[in-house]
């Protein structure tokens, strides 16, 4: 029988079929590699791929940039709208989504609605039945690049003292406000992820900081703290659908959050306290330049005695044992420059009070912040030149509020100056931002129409502004 197959693979029919045999097996073989291929190219997208073909659609207004990775709360992926304007897009996958948690998703952004938290990443949001879309603002270059994190600052040693307690500062003043927010229901917002690699820096070219951003804030308060907890778990035992490097990368940034969010036991204690917790760790990374692997061991002379007490509050294993609030920082930093303040004004951390916004207005409208310097720089005209002595003053007033997303007080500094010089499209321009972010759609179109026709390209930093409201 043998010696019959050997006959008939040596006829010439025998080869062709030995040949076709070998292509197929090679075919097999090339479609076998391509779907490794595309899985470790876009893994979340070939689990779920219906899924995300619902999300996408809720993106068909923008371009997609660049290649997409698995991230621990979802797919990213760079998108650019009409303009070129580029963000980032967060898609949370099935395991981490439902009813429960985009509902709580709103109510976290109605809670800090109207509260000045200039730190947080911006957020534009949608989602239907089927898919839940949100996009971080003002954490990319121009180009599609992320801004670097804390830890890679930290990695290359471009921080100095100064600068690491700038961050941490204004860190802190950032969660102290956040804190004091509430749902309806009354429980209070925390961050619950506060790691290096969710602090974002942009550095000019002199390396002074320019901006500090806080990103994937809300996710874990929204995903519930059982949901995270598996998360986590999924994450440490390798179960969780993520690129291998981010993976790597979180797997050892993980270690800074509190012992309550890791221990499915103590979940009930979770919640503003856990972020002290994380605060403290996150600070001896800055100071120490590496992750605290044992406390007791630390050496705590790394870092300025007039921090050391309060950090060494914050990493209590009991939660109550912990600081109430960050304002109990201001008394341990001596130097009255450190003194934590609502930008810049005589105000404690105490004083600061945060309500639940109340408004007509759409839930998915987050905080966000035009860039000034591109609004100043053009569209001058001659009138401004000529404005009377008090322009300069409302006006300059009224950017100095805008900055800090407070729309309300800007735009009466712009009122009060767009009635000292009606010509003036710099003015209307920034009317019809802050009208547009109070709410009245109506006042913001007619000043925005007016600045289009003298000034287009003026009107443009309007557009700019709401690029990605959903």
């Amino acid at each position: 029988m043998i010696d019959r197959f050997r006959a008939g693979f040596q006829t010439e029919l025998g080869t062709i079929f030995l040949l076709l045999i070998c292509v197929l097996i090679g075919l097999g073989l090339a479609y076998f590699l391509l779907l490794l291929y595309q899985k470790s190219k876009d893994r979340l997208r070939y689990q779920y791929q219906s899924y995300y073909d619902q999300a996408e659609k809720l993106l068909s207004a923008y371009t997609m940039v660049g290649k997409s990775v698995a991230d621990f709360f979802g797919r990213e992926t760079v998108i650019a709208n009409s303009e070129d304007v580029k963000a980032l897009c967060l898609i949370p996958p099935p395991p981490i989504v439902n009813e429960t948690v985009k509902k709580s998703f709103e109510g976290y952004i109605r809670s800090i609605g109207t509260v000045n938290l200039g730190m947080l990443a911006p957020y534009s949001w949608t989602s239907t039945q089927n898919a839940w879309v949100i996009i971080q603002e003002r954490l990319l270059y121009p180009d599609g690049r992320k801004l670097l994190t804390l830890d890679k600052y930290i990695k290359d040693g471009r921080l100095s003292i100064a600068d690491k307690e700038k961050v941490l500062i204004n860190t802190a003043k950032c969660l102290s406000r956040l804190h004091q927010c509430h749902t309806a229901s009354g429980e209070a917002l925390y961050h619950g992820f506060l790691l290096p690699r969710s602090v974002f820096i942009d550095i000019d070219s002199k390396n002074e900081i320019k901006e500090i951003l806080i990103a994937y804030h809300g996710l874990a308060f929204s995903i519930g703290r059982e949901i995270f907890q598996k998360h986590l778990h999924d994450l440490q035992k390798g179960k969780l659908i993520i690129d291998k490097w981010i993976a790597n990368d979180l797997i050892s940034q993980v270690k800074l959050l509190a012992p309550e969010q890791l221990n499915p036991k103590r979940l009930d204690e979770v919640g503003p306290t856990s972020d002290f917790f994380t605060f403290g760790n996150l600070a001896l990374l800055a100071f120490s330049g590496s992750i605290i692997r044992d406390l007791k061991a630390f050496d705590w002379s790394v870092v300025p005695e007039t921090w050391q007490p309060f950090l060494k509050s914050c990493l209590a294993e009991n939660v109550k044992n912990r600081p109430k609030d960050f304002s109990e920082l201001e008394e341990w930093l001596e130097d009255p420059e450190m003194g934590l303040t609502i930008h810049g004004a005589e105000v404690s951390l105490r004083d600061y009070q945060c309500t639940d916004r109340d408004s007509e207005t759409e839930l998915n409208r987050a905080p966000n912040k035009l860039d000034i310097e591109a609004v100043q720089s053009i569209g001058k005209t001659k009138s401004e030149n000529q404005a009377p002595a008090n322009f300069s003053e409302h006006f300059s007033a009224g950017m100095k509020a805008f900055s800090s997303s407070k729309w309300e007080l800007a735009n009466n500094r712009f009122k009060k100056a767009f009635e000292l010089d009606k010509e003036n499209l710099n003015a209307r321009i920034h009317l019809a931002i802050t009208f547009y972010e109070m709410g009245d759609l109506g006042k913001a179109e007619s000043h925005y129409k007016h600045v289009k026709e003298l000034n287009p390209q003026l009107a443009k930093a309007f557009r700019k502004h709401i690029a990605f409201r959903m």
